[in-house]
């Protein structure tokens, strides 16, 4: 075998481990995605961004959170709940405490809206 015949094999293997080190943390979603992230962020005035968990990043962990919440008029989110995450409970936390801090516009009143946060991990190494 040539070098020519075995880059691509060299390539698909080097994929293949790089993929059993590193799992997707977040799969496919069940659902539509750009109608629950843009519900209702037209109202955000100052987007608070999530604290990074401290065993996520340590671990290089990357996922996702789906939350609902209401707009009531007094300018912050209510009602927040995570509804879905992966790896599930990892960033929950941090997703609800960056949408607390979130500013919204004070005369919205919403119910249903929904939001995905993203947890790109960044290796250190």
């Amino acid at each position: 075998m040539n070098v020519r015949e075995s880059a691509p094999a060299v390539l698909a293997a080097s994929l293949l481990a790089a993929c059993a080190q590193n799992p997707v943390n977040y799969p496919p979603r069940d659902f539509n995605q750009q109608v629950l992230t843009e519900t209702c962020r037209q109202y955000i005035t100052r987007a608070s961004p999530p604290d990074y968990p401290k065993r996520a990043m340590q671990g290089d962990i990357g996922g996702y959170v789906v939350l609902r919440y209401s707009l009531d008029g007094s300018g912050k989110a209510t009602n927040i709940r995570a509804i879905e995450g992966r790896p599930p409970g990892v960033f929950d936390a941090a997703a609800v405490e960056a949408l607390k801090r979130t500013e919204f516009d004070p005369e919205a009143k919403m119910q249903d809206c929904f939001s995905t946060m993203d947890f790109t991990a960044i290796s250190g190494r």
